[in-house]
């Protein structure tokens, strides 16, 4: 999946005029395992089964295997990054009875907030108002305290959504779990995440880590154009026209989360299927971004 993206089978959702794109939207590169997939290596510890902590992941291998950080590596686990509780994930196991108000619900670990729904003394619901962050892949335990009554229960069946993946630097990935996410899902996040390996940039402001420049974004955003064009030459590569158009920003590339494919949303033209945007369907690079890739590569 992580090649037909790089082959380029897809082109741009929303071309920008006077852009002229890859030919067949190719990007020349691509990635193996090497020889007869040699270079898969299967690690069984329970301390790092389900880890969503990268640096335990890179000192695992590190300590033990040192030999096999020599390749650009991609650790899979079990571990969630961000998990969220969802309220269609909490399923009431007793109601109790006697609650005159409201008890409070309380998350271990903490992270997620929600408020007790009562009716006739009963527990009959659980509204989440945060879903928190959590770097596991055990959901978190719920407690119902006070509100007059006794003997309410509720659990977090699983954890729901969560970040994908992460280049934390220019020698490994991490994939973590996602019950909501399948291996096509996974395939675009694992070819977003290896564009941060050649020195790509987000199209979007925020998020990630970049690790020439110290921001996975993209330097110049719309809300700071005109203040970066003071600092970086339009002419340079910090500022990608064939993205964020004739400075000051015209931005016909700008990427926010979104469909690039829906036109119905507010500036869908500027939501594109770019790799780095922060959309669901990573498919092409565009010109002046592989020409970041080639210097780093060369």
């Amino acid at each position: 999946m992580v090649n037909r993206i790089y082959s380029g089978e897809w082109g741009p959702s929303d071309p920008v005029p006077g852009v002229v794109e890859l030919p067949n939207y190719d990007t020349k590169i691509r990635f193996t395992l090497g020889d007869n997939n040699e270079r898969i290596y299967f690690y069984n510890d329970t301390t790092q089964n389900y880890s969503g902590w990268h640096g335990s992941l890179y000192s695992y291998v590190t300590t033990n295997f040192p030999s096999r950080m020599g390749k650009l590596n991609i650790f899979f686990t079990a571990g969630y990054n961000e998990g969220r509780v969802t309220q269609e994930n909490i399923q009431i196991t007793s109601g109790g009875s006697g609650y005159t108000s409201a008890p409070t619900v309380i998350f271990n670990p903490s992270g997620a907030t929600a408020t007790a729904i009562i009716k006739n003394g009963v527990l009959t619901g659980v509204n989440v108002t945060s879903g928190g962050a959590y770097n596991g892949f055990a959901p978190p335990q719920i407690t119902i305290s006070g509100g007059g009554g006794s003997g309410a229960k509720a659990i977090v069946t699983k954890l729901a959504g969560g970040a994908t993946g992460s280049a934390v630097n220019k020698d490994y990935v991490v994939m973590w779990h996602c019950h909501e996410a399948s291996d096509w899902i996974c395939g675009m996040c694992l070819a977003h995440e290896l564009g941060h390996c050649l020195d790509l940039n987000h199209t979007y402001c925020g998020g990630g880590f970049d690790f020439t420049h110290g921001s996975a974004s993209a330097k110049i955003c719309y809300a700071y154009c005109s203040i970066a064009c003071d600092i970086f030459s339009c002419s340079t590569d910090e500022y990608l026209s064939d993205i964020f158009g004739t400075c000051p920003g015209t931005y016909p590339h700008i990427a926010n989360w979104g469909d690039p494919y829906n036109n119905t949303i507010p500036n869908a033209e500027k939501i594109t299927n770019n790799v780095m945007g922060g959309q669901i369907h990573n498919y092409i690079f565009l010109p002046c971004k592989l020409g970041k890739c080639i210097e780093l590569l060369h």
